[in-house]
């Protein structure tokens, strides 16, 4: 998430895009780093370290591919539901 845009609630919508393509390529975890109350309205939730620790054991060596075509916003209103 960046604080930089140049539409309101830009970043929202860039945030929902990754995690709507990550999701798509398998991939299941997103570390935002710091889990600011913007961020707990997105979605976003603290893991215990170990739990994170297990995660990126698991999965840590997954290949994951985004797809970087440009896709239409509007198909992100179904990733809200």
């Amino acid at each position: 998430e960046s604080m930089f845009h140049r539409e309101t609630d830009a970043s929202k919508v860039a945030l929902l895009d990754l995690v709507s393509r990550l999701r798509a390529a398998g991939g299941t975890l997103l570390d935002v780093q710091l889990t600011t109350p913007h961020l707990v309205t997105l979605g976003a939730i603290d893991l215990p370290r170990q739990e994170f620790l297990d995660v990126l054991a698991r999965r840590g060596t997954h290949d994951v591919r985004l797809r970087v075509s440009r896709r239409p916003v509007t198909r992100l209103l179904d990733a809200i539901d």
